[in-house]
């Protein structure tokens, strides 16, 4: 008899998310919180990245580590445009390129970034970040995500 180990028993739910709603490209965005969240919000040097069968789609990602709060932060994007060029003659004297999107989580293909909190202390509040980042008149919304309705909640995992 062979015994199946299921991958969702190894992550963990120790931390919280929030989805960010706003138009601005992600180094804005992170100085953005930075300013007005006393964060240190900086750029880590290799983006979160996913090969697709169109190409591989490169998600930036920002960290901040407070140790008062005992607390990792991460910004990182939910949407990339990948190009992929098309070799193949069309009867055209030009090769044309597509444009492809994707999702970090596709399931909120409508969010423009997240928020991870990972808690190594007592827990984030939540609401009063949330109520912190709908005063930033850039940011358009911004909600709690529950872990539960997470499908691709692996695509999170950063270290």
């Amino acid at each position: 008899m062979a015994n199946k180990l299921m991958l969702d028993s190894f992550i963990e739910e120790d931390f919280d998310l929030i989805a960010i709603h706003c138009s601005l490209e992600a180094y804005h965005l992170s100085f953005l919180l930075n300013k007005n969240l006393n964060f240190r919000l900086k750029r880590e040097l290799l983006d979160v990245d996913f090969a697709y069968k169109k190409g591989t789609a490169y998600y930036q990602l920002f960290s901040y580590c407070d140790d008062y709060q005992q607390c990792t932060y991460y910004l990182v994007e939910n949407k990339h445009s990948i190009k992929a060029s098309n070799l193949y003659s069309e009867g055209s004297l030009f090769k044309s390129e597509d444009t492809y999107s994707t999702q970090l989580i596709p399931e909120y293909k409508k969010v423009d970034y997240f928020l991870k909190i990972e808690n190594e202390g007592l827990p984030a509040n939540t609401k009063e970040l949330i109520a912190e980042l709908q005063k930033i008149t850039s940011i358009i919304t911004a909600y709690k995500v529950d872990f539960d309705t997470l499908k691709s909640v692996e695509n999170l995992t950063f270290n």
